[in-house]
This record gives C-alpha cells, sequence and structure tokens, in this order.
C-alpha cells in the first residue's frame, strides 16, 4: 500500500468513527457533518484509497439516517453559511430558503434571518422576515416565487451563421427519414461548436458530406 493510499485510508475511518458519533449524538451537529461531505469531495480521499465515489463510499460506511442527498444538503449549508447560522435553523429550513432565492434569482444571505420574503396570503402578499417564517410560510413563497429567467443563447456570428445554413442544407437529404438527426451550433466562449447528433452510419456520411465545406 501506498504511502499516499494508506493516509487516505486512515483518514476515511476517522471521518467514518466522527459522522457516526454525530449522528448518534443527541443534538445531531449538521454543519459538522456538511464539513465532513465536503472534505470526502474536495480532497478526493475515496479516490486515492480506491474505494469508490464518495456517494458510494458514504452509503456504504455512514448510517442511512443521514443519506446522501441529505449529506450534499448539508454540505452545500456548510459552504453557503456560518456554523452559528446552520445551528440557528433547521436544515430543511435553510434548503427552502436557498431554493427560494434560487427562483427569485437572488443571492442568500450570510445571515438570511432578516431577508424579507414575498409570503402570498389570498390574492396579495406580504413581507415577512425570514426568521419568523414557518416551514409552511416558506413553502409558500417558494411555490410562488417567479422562476428565474434563463439566460438567452448568444447568436452566432454572421459568417458563422451563414455556414450553419449550408450544412444544413447539404445535410438535409441524408437526414430525410431521421428525425433524431441534427446539426446544430452555439458559442462556448468564443468559440463556435458544432453539433451533430446522428446514428453513426449517418455520422459518417455527414463527414465526408460537410469535408471541403466552406
Amino acid at each position: 500500500m501506498t504511502i499516499e493510499k494508506a493516509e487516505a485510508q486512515a483518514r476515511l475511518d476517522e471521518i467514518e468513527k466522527e459522522a457516526k458519533a454525530l449522528i448518534a449524538s443527541t443534538d445531531r451537529e449538521d454543519y459538522q457533518l456538511g464539513t465532513l461531505w465536503n472534505e470526502l469531495v474536495d480532497r478526493g480521499w475515496t479516490k486515492m484509497a480506491k474505494s469508490g465515489s464518495p456517494r458510494d463510499w458514504w452509503t456504504q460506511h455512514v448510517p442511512a439516517a443521514v443519506d446522501v442527498r441529505m449529506a450534499k444538503l448539508l454540505g452545500r449549508l456548510a459552504r453557503t453559511f456560518t456554523k452559528d447560522v446552520v445551528e440557528r435553523y433547521h436544515a430543511t429550513t435553510l434548503d427552502l430558503y436557498l431554493r427560494y432565492c434560487e427562483q427569485e434569482g437572488v443571492a442568500p444571505a450570510a445571515d438570511p434571518g432578516n431577508h424579507i420574503l414575498r409570503i402570498p396570503q389570498g390574492d396579495h402578499y406580504v413581507g415577512k422576515p425570514f426568521q419568523t417564517c414557518t416551514r409552511e410560510d416558506l413553502r409558500a413563497a417558494l411555490r410562488a416565487a417567479p422562476r428565474a429567467p434563463k439566460k438567452e443563447p448568444r447568436a452566432l456570428p454572421a459568417n458563422e451563421r451563414a455556414f450553419l445554413t449550408r450544412a444544413q442544407s447539404r445535410l438535409a437529404p441524408l437526414f430525410e427519414g431521421h428525425p433524431e438527426a441534427a446539426l446544430s451550433a452555439h458559442l462556448r466562449g468564443a468559440t463556435v461548436v458544432y453539433v451533430l447528433s446522428a446514428g453513426s452510419d449517418i455520422l459518417r456520411a455527414a463527414a465526408a458530406a460537410l469535408a471541403g465545406l466552406g
């Protein structure tokens, strides 16, 4: 066993012991459990110890009372908030708050206590600080919150649009009778990425048809 693998395995044994103790405690330490999950992911212990993915390792070694879904949530809370905030509010409550912020398209507050949320009441809304909201208030706010608008894809440069049109015209006969086949293009940074979707036989024919197309 290499030194790296031995070190990783030793730390995994410690994480398992710590996680089990935290889960077994009367007052479960959600923030510490979140930091353990984050360490498991960030440090790559399972990869170095050849123990599978963090998800697989956690499922096999940590009590099901905190499953992978919950571990990921606690990890997210530990990255977003301080230990004091996570301890002050329940994990489920903070999860609802983060989901609300995502749908509103706003950044979560470092301490969300005074963040005013729009709570639907009948045909109107009232503003209510997060710290006084019940979970049902948060669920209602989450259901009523507008989804953050998706960014419109940036338009291709004129010369690339012209090339895409010519290429699609040349491939149209090959794609006939194959509704799954398509040629598209989009910008990734400053680079134009072309995506050709089709079966292997169509792909070979399409590549030949596009050869030399300027």
